[in-house]
């Protein structure tokens, strides 16, 4: 029985096979990215999943007492006394790291270096490629390949040197021990150099890690069974006392801890994370929700394309049903025929993964997305896909066709389909479909040029930069820079907006609060050409001593100013009394991915700046940072030139927001196709049933505008109405994704949804009158000879 409904099937599949084509390119194209989707869901969902310890793996965080922040670095001495004093805790593991120079013959770098307990390798599993993880030789460093390769080429570096800290007399000279598996874009802790905590440096002196006050970037417990959290966390709850007493200054409220297998997910809820989050949120919903968006134009194009079809088989229909076959029979005929359809979609769409996932694996750097049909879970979804798009566009065909009856058929009266309210409002969901990703790919790319142009609250386009390591290096630097044509003016600081700062905790009114804190020097406001809003600029430093006087933003008045004034209020911060002197005005004070936070700008001395800048016109940034490096490597031949221009803050940003706007123009394209094609598909069935009417009205001396007004009025409100859903729908999607993404954004704008509503329904009418001309250049007396 089934052979012959699909040989039934194959055989009116053969005759209409520009419908089989189009259908299958479409669901093909929808499958496609549904399937990306799935894969880029689960891969988000499965960070560090692959350490066979996972499940007994948690990391303990801190809630800190006097703002409640959850915080992922967490006091060091956590780590020697929990396997001790808790009965569940196995092991306990530290990672912490440290920006240090690294020399290498010729070969000299800023890395960043990390430092773990021996047991690191034997809780976690990075497969070791060469060489041996063991690394209780305190002179051993394990390497990633890349580092490998960038440091030895085509050497083999197991047993070759590398100097760490090289441009210190604290200098240390690690054996290379073994070569790890780089590929770490799947997981939460990466690094490039792991020693042993032994090796780790503050200044010139060994970290004291059995201090309280000393907090790493990461602690895990590997447990001896894995429990219920909350136990865990109670368990740790004695340690509290202990930190509180020994650190007054950053009390910890309690202790947190996250499973591994959640830890990148709840990543970017943390502050103070050094450890690499999962796919946000709007990565993965968002394309999820766009790949379904697709997978529903093209099943609504396959539903009407197929009414459309079905109206030519109406005798065949009205046959079968005299011959006996009953409505199910005929059901079961049609969904095969949408059966047939969605298998050849579905191979399409396996092809077309491959593609599609490496496009988007080329287009995000963090990504390495595979595809496998032999994973039984993927192999369930596409089947779970097929089932799903089969029912979608072939059901509402197959009880529709099926349910006339033999004798209306047979009086050659029946015509459905085009005209139909149902086949209209699916046209209008199409179109409202395309119209939300455009406008979603539109506001994205605002965003980008935003991210490039925008106003950020200070002079980002006319500034450079170098990290310079200590004071007399800035001091040496800042002397020959000076003489270098089309520098304007040179200046130091230790923090600057995008790169670097830090967080304090401060007293104001005997209230203790947080905040972002920029130590500079005492010109930095009018090297960065800072607005001041209220009060007076920072003193000037005398003999190298500044100021006890600082300035605020706008934001930390809104925070912590209850309404008032701050200009001459007393400002606590680490332990000394500074004077508020004045209010800056907001400026970006990270990266637009987080919101301007309430910051400080204190001036310090030249001693701990760390930066050089330099205000250069943009014109000629590009030769005096030329002639930085080469006046750098002249000066210092033992440090590397770590230069940047102050305009590439935003950078990423500004990438993200191009590979969003890249992805989105993508899933428009696809959807305005699958939208044009259907309208395309409907209003041809409907000049079909109307073509008698059309003839009779042009012998008449109807125009040509009369008879498109005629035939397609009844689509007017209905792009009408999908051109309203669109833009609203468009609106809510794109300043959803915007705003899980950019902290600061451009929004989305009405010329944003005018252009797109225009774009759409410019190209809609063009397929209606397109038709409407294929239509008059028919002979009347032809359709009324036909009839």
């Amino acid at each position: 029985m089934l052979d012959n409904y699909l040989k039934i099937a194959l055989r009116n599949l053969k005759r209409n096979l520009r419908y089989v084509i189009v259908n299958v390119v479409g669901l093909g194209l929808g499958l496609g990215f549904g399937i990306l989707a799935f894969q880029n869901y689960r891969y988000a969902n499965s960070y560090d999943d692959w350490h066979k310890n996972a499940d007994r793996i948690v990391r303990v965080e801190s809630v800190k007492a006097d703002n409640d922040a959850l915080y992922g670095i967490t006091p060091s001495r956590i780590a020697i006394d929990a396997p001790q004093q808790l009965a569940n805790v196995e092991a306990a593991v530290r990672l912490d790291s440290r920006r240090a120079v690294v020399k290498q013959g010729d070969n000299i770098f800023n890395e960043t270096i990390h430092f773990a307990d021996l047991t690191f390798l034997q809780v976690f599993d990075f497969p070791v490629v060469s060489g041996s993880a063991d690394f209780t030789d305190p002179s051993r460093i394990l390497i990633s390949q890349e580092t490998a390769t960038k440091y030895f080429g085509n050497q083999n570096p197991i047993g070759q040197s590398l100097t760490i800290y090289a441009d210190q007399s604290t200098r240390k000279t690690l054996i290379v021990g073994g070569v790890v598996d780089g590929d770490f874009k799947h997981s939460s802790i990466r690094f490039d150099f792991l020693t042993q905590l032994t090796n780790q440096l503050e200044g010139d002196k060994p970290v004291d890690h059995t201090d309280w006050k000393y907090r790493v970037d990461a602690v895990f417990l590997l447990l001896k069974q894995p429990v219920a959290v909350s136990s865990i966390e109670a368990s740790l709850a004695p340690f509290i006392t202990r930190q509180q007493s020994a650190d007054p200054d950053w009390k910890i409220k309690r202790f947190v801890i996250e499973p591994l297998r959640t830890m990148a997910l709840n990543a970017r809820n943390l502050r103070a994370n050094r450890l690499y989050p999962s796919l946000p949120a709007s990565a993965v919903w968002g394309m999820l929700v766009m790949a379904i968006l697709i997978l529903l134009t093209a099943s609504l194009n396959f539903a009407n394309m197929t009414i459309a079809v079905c109206n030519r088989r109406l005798r065949e229909m009205g046959v079968r049903k005299v011959m006996g076959s009953s409505q199910g029979q005929l059901i079961i005929q049609l969904l095969a025929e949408a059966g047939v359809i969605c298998a050849l979609a579905i191979l399409l769409g396996m092809i077309l993964s491959f593609p599609i996932s490496s496009w988007y694996n080329h287009m995000w750097p963090y990504m390495a997305i595979q595809i496998d049909y032999l994973d039984p879970v993927l192999a369930a979804y596409l089947m779970g896909m097929f089932l799903f798009n089969t029912l979608l566009a072939g059901s509402y065909p197959a009880f529709y066709v099926s349910a006339f009856r033999p004798a209306h058929i047979f009086r050659g009266t029946l015509r459905f389909g085009g005209s139909g309210l149902f086949s209209r409002v699916m046209m209008g969901i199409q179109v409202a479909i395309s119209l939300i990703a455009v406008v979603v790919g539109l506001s994205f790319e605002r965003n980008a040029e935003y991210n490039h142009t925008a106003d950020v609250g200070y002079d980002r386009h006319n500034l450079i930069g170098a990290y310079v390591y200590d004071e007399s290096s800035w001091r040496v630097f800042k002397t020959a820079a000076q003489t270098i044509p089309h520098v304007e003016a040179v200046s130091g600081t230790q923090h600057i907006p995008g790169f670097s700062y830090s967080t304090i905790n401060f007293r104001l009114n005997s209230q203790p609060h947080e905040a972002m804190i920029y130590n500079v020097g005492d010109d930095f406001t009018r090297m960065l050409q800072i607005q001041l809003r209220d009060g007076q600029p920072l003193l000037a430093t005398q003999d190298d001593r500044p100021a006890p006087n600082v300035l605020v933003n706008e934001t930390f008045v809104r925070a912590f100013g209850e309404g008032k004034s701050l200009v001459g209020r007393s400002i606590q911060l680490d332990s000394t009394t500074y004077q508020i002197s004045g209010v800056v005005r907001d400026f970006m004070t990270n990266t637009p991915f987080r919101p301007i936070a309430a910051a400080v700008i204190r001036p310090v001395s030249a001693s701990q700046f760390s930066y050089f800048i330099a205000r250069v016109k943009a014109e000629h940034q590009q030769q005096v940072f030329a002639d930085l490096e080469r006046t750098w490597k002249r000066l210092f031949p033992y440090k590397p030139f770590d230069g940047f221009y102050q305009d590439n803050a935003l950078a990423e940003a500004e990438s993200v927001s191009n590979n969003v706007a890249q992805t989105m123009g993508v899933f428009a394209l696809v959807t305005v196709l699958l939208a044009i094609s259907g309208l395309f598909s409907l209003v041809s069935l409907n000049v079909l049933k109307r073509m008698q009417e059309v003839a009779i009205r042009r012998v008449l001396g109807a125009t040509g505008a009369q008879i498109g007004w005629v035939l397609h009025k009844n689509y007017v409100w209905i792009l009408i109405v999908a051109v309203v859903l669109g833009c609203a729908g468009g609106y809510f999607m794109a300043l959803v994704l915007l705003n899980s993404i950019f902290k600061i954004n451009n929004g989305v704008s009405t010329g944003i949804l005018i252009i797109s509503a225009g774009s759409v329904l410019a190209i809609a009418f063009l397929t209606i009158l397109l038709k409407l001309w294929q239509t008059l250049q028919i002979n009347p007396s032809s359709s009324l000879k036909s009839d």
